[in-house]
Parts: structure tokens; C-alpha cells; sequence
């Protein structure tokens, strides 16, 4: 009951401010429910978004997709390990001249750098030293599918081209394809072996997560560098050491037992074939993803000697051949 009119009226503008203020909630209610479903839209679409990672959401790995059937014959593949370091001086001409030969093999011969004593080495720099047989090679060096070539395992880079040539012309009754899919930081790889003819012996297939163009202002990645005194060398004058250099074919990871997972008997047949299933995170600190690849081999179980090599774009599928 009003006992006046100009009360009246100031109840009558309360009510129309609190009618007011309940929309404006309401609608920044709307609003926000909006931008949260937005945003989620968003994080969910960025493949670096935590929030859709395998800890935080349940899903089911994707199919990683197929592979043809055993071809006929299989190309001849090589794989060189490099032994380099930042603090080996030599380092840049020999993993400049690797470089050369990776980019003008026409997808046969791809390289795998085993750092040693530095920030990028790993636990299986010197595994594979020991499986050859020196421990302490002088630097920078480098094995070919850990094949001999005119009586010696271990080659400079200036070496590399004729062992390779010899190698290459071999021919090889057994050869990989690889598929892979990324699920944020996840991937899920399949590893395909196969084989053209029945080969006696015991086999395993390993595989290398390869980081390229590892390049940081950090000092730990910065590359002594003995050529830049001399005019005659592409890295003369680039700095002793080469700040900001570019490391090339890093091994971060071995995905499969360190000397390999030992191949299904039964798949050694005239178009026989299996698959190893892998799982993995890209490491947490990282460069593009693009720049990651798997690089699988076949070795002969007695004598570690690659027979065949491979090597995809993690997120791509990679044929025989």
C-alpha cells in the first residue's frame, strides 16, 4: 500500500532496475555459456592443447591406416649412423657433407646422428659403439647399415659415397613400411615388415624416433666448429662456436627394444608379412611436429647388420618402397 504517490513511482524504478539487472545476468549468463563452448571448441581442434590429451579424455586410438600388399622386389635402402657432438670441432663439414648425400639419394639413404657427451645424447650412442666393436671411434664418424665396406666399420664422411655405392647395388629379399597417426602428443604407429623370399636366419626390426633441425639459442646447443679459420671451408668465419647452428637427424628415442623387436618366423616367406605395433609421446619439449619422423630398420639378428631401412613422417603412411 503506497501512502504516496512519488513513493509509488520509486518503487515502480526499483522494480524496473532489478527487471534490468536480472536481463543483463541472464544474458552475460548466455554469452559465457557461448565463449566456454567456443573456447572448448577451440582447445579440442589445437593439437597442443593439454586439455585433450590422453590423461585428460578417454578415446580409441585410431586405425593408423593400411599398406599394400608385398610387392614383387624390394628397393635398396641404407641408413647412415652419425657419431658427432657439439664439442667435436669437425662436426659441421662431416654432417654437411651427410646432408649432401641424404638430399641426393633419392629416398635411400637416411641418417640417424648419435650424439656423444652432449645435451642430445642418448642411451643408445653407446649401445650401437659396442655392438661395433669401438667404443671410443675418433670423431666425427659414421657406420653404414653397420656393414663393413674394404675391411672397416667406421668412416669419415669423406668415405661415405663409395661404401654407400657398393651397398646400394645389393640385392635385399626384405624391406618396411610404416603408418602413423597423431593424437595431440600421442602417436600410434605401425611398423610393416615384409618379405620377397624365405631368408634362413633370425631377423628383429628396430625403430628411431629422428628429430630434424634441432636449432636454440641455448649455449648447450651450440657447435665448436674447427673450420672457421679456413677459406676454403663453407663454415668459414660462422663463429667458434657456431651459435644457432642447425643439428640435423637427432635419435631422441629408440621405440622398440634397443636392439630390435625380434620378427614373426612365420612371416618369413615369399609375401609373407607382419607388423609391430608402437605407442609413444613426442617429448615434451619440442620443435614442430613435422619435424619428427620414424626411421625403421631390419637387421640380421647374428650379425646386426641393417638389411633394409625406412623412414615416414610421423603422421603419414610410407609404402614399401
Amino acid at each position: 500500500m503506497f501512502t504516496s504517490k512519488s513513493e509509488m513511482i520509486v518503487t515502480l524504478l526499483h522494480k524496473e532496475q532489478i527487471q534490468t539487472t536480472m536481463k543483463k545476468l541472464l544474458l552475460f549468463a548466455a554469452t559465457a555459456g557461448l565463449l566456454f563452448s567456443a573456447c572448448q571448441k577451440d582447445e579440442s581442434s589445437n593439437p597442443l592443447s593439454d586439455s585433450n590429451s590422453s590423461a585428460n579424455k578417454t578415446y580409441t586410438p585410431p586405425t593408423t591406416g593400411s599398406v599394400s600388399p608385398v610387392p614383387s622386389s624390394f628397393l635398396k635402402k641404407a641408413m647412415v649412423e652419425e657419431f658427432v657432438g657439439t664439442q667435436v670441432a669437425a662436426t659441421p663439414e662431416a654432417s654437411f657433407d651427410l646432408e649432401s648425400i641424404v638430399k641426393g639419394s633419392n629416398d635411400r639413404v637416411y641418417a640417424a646422428s648419435l650424439h656423444v657427451s652432449d645435451d642430445m645424447s642418448t642411451f643408445q650412442t653407446p649401445r650401437v659403439l659396442s655392438m661395433m666393436g669401438n667404443s671410443n671411434p675418433t670423431l666425427p664418424c659414421g657406420v653404414i647399415s653397420r656393414q663393413g665396406y674394404n675391411g672397416q666399420l667406421f668412416f669419415t664422411s669423406k668415405q661415405f659415397n663409395g661404401a654407400l655405392n657398393t651397398l646400394l647395388n645389393k640385392p635385399v629379399d626384405c624391406g618396411l613400411a610404416i603408418t602413423s597417426v597423431v593424437m595431440v602428443k600421442r602417436v600410434m604407429a605401425s611398423v610393416h615388415y615384409g618379405f620377397t623370399a624365405t631368408m634362413p636366419g633370425n631377423y628383429k626390426v628396430t625403430a628411431y624416433l629422428i628429430e630434424d633441425k634441432v636449432q636454440s639459442n641455448n649455449p648447450i646447443f651450440d657447435q665448436a666448429n674447427a673450420f672457421n679459420s679456413n677459406p676454403n671451408s663453407l663454415f668459414y668465419q660462422a663463429g667458434n662456436p657456431i651459435k644457432s647452428y642447425m643439428h640435423r637427424y637427432i635419435v631422441r628415442n629408440t621405440l622398440t627394444a634397443p636392439t630390435g623387436n625380434a620378427i614373426n618366423p612365420a612371416a618369413n616367406i615369399p609375401g609373407g608379412s607382419d607388423v609391430i605395433s608402437l605407442q609413444f609421446d613426442i617429448p615434451g619439449k619440442y620443435s614442430a611436429i613435422g619435424n619428427y619422423k620414424i626411421l625403421c630398420f631390419m637387421t640380421d639378428a647374428a650379425t646386426n647388420e641393417v638389411l633394409n631401412v625406412q623412414q615416414a613422417d610421423i603422421g603419414t603412411t610410407k609404402d614399401w618402397n
